[in-house]
C-alpha cells in the first residue's frame, strides 16, 4: 500500500494545525515523516511574471494594488499566481516518490528516535550544567540541609531531601562520592532520631 497525496507545506504547520494535531491525538511523529515528501513548490522567474503585467485589464491592475495597498493577506501572492495564469504557466511542484506505508512507518520511528535521542543530550546538558553550579557553592548547599533540617517540618524535610540528592549526584559527577558519604553520616547521625526525616530518605534512595 502506497501513501496518498502529500499536501503541500505539510511542512509549515501553522499553530491552529499543531493544536488540532494534538487534540485529535494524531501521531506528530507520522506527520512529521509524511511531511518530509513534502512537495517543493517552484516559484516562477520573476521575468515571467513581469512580462504578463501588460496582459492584465486596468481593472485588474486597480484589484490588485488595492489589495496590496489595503495590507491584505495573500496580495502579493494572488497577484503572482495570476501573472503565472496570464503566461500559462502553474508553479512546478517537485515531489518525491511515493511510498509505502511500511516505509512511512519506518521513517516515523527513525524521527522518534532523533527526538528522543536530542532530548536525552538536551537534559543531560542542563543535568550538567545544573551540578557545575551547585559545586561552586557546595559548602553553602550543605549549611543548607543542616538549616531545613532544624526546622523540622515536612516541608524542609522534603527540600533538605532533594538537595541531598543533588549532592550526591554531584559527589558521584565529580568523583568524590567519599566526600558525600562523610558529609551525608553527619547530618543522618545528627537528625537520626527524626522518624519523618529518615522516611524521606529510604523513600529517596538515599539510605
Amino acid at each position: 500500500i502506497e501513501e496518498p497525496p502529500v499536501p503541500t507545506r505539510l511542512n509549515q504547520l501553522d499553530s491552529g494545525l499543531l493544536a488540532l494535531i494534538e487534540f485529535f491525538g494524531i501521531d506528530a511523529h507520522l506527520v512529521a515523516a509524511a511531511a518530509d515528501s513534502t512537495p517543493q513548490i517552484e516559484s516562477t522567474p520573476q521575468t515571467d511574471l513581469t512580462a504578463a503585467i501588460p496582459k492584465l485589464t486596468r481593472a485588474e491592475i486597480e484589484s490588485h494594488l488595492a489589495d496590496i495597498i489595503r495590507g491584505e493577506a495573500g496580495a502579493i501572492s494572488a497577484l503572482k499566481k495570476h501573472l503565472a495564469q496570464m503566461n500559462n504557466q502553474t508553479p512546478a511542484q517537485k515531489s518525491k516518490p511515493a511510498r509505502t506505508l511500511a516505509e512511512l512507518f519506518e521513517l516515523r520511528e527513525k524521527i522518534e528516535k532523533q527526538e528522543k535521542l536530542k532530548a536525552r543530550k538536551g537534559a543531560e546538558r542542563k543535568r550538567i550544567q545544573k551540578l557545575e553550579k551547585l559545586s561552586q557553592r557546595q559548602e553553602e548547599a550543605w549549611a543548607q540541609v543542616a538549616a531545613l533540617c532544624q526546622e523540622k517540618r515536612a516541608k524542609t524535610y522534603d527540600e533538605a531531601v532533594q538537595l541531598l540528592g543533588d549532592l550526591r549526584e554531584l559527589g558521584e559527577h565529580t568523583n568524590q562520592e567519599n566526600y558525600f558519604q562523610q558529609r551525608f553520616a553527619a547530618i543522618l547521625e545528627q537528625y537520626s532520631k527524626s522518624a519523618a526525616f529518615k522516611d524521606r530518605l529510604r523513600r529517596a534512595g538515599l539510605i
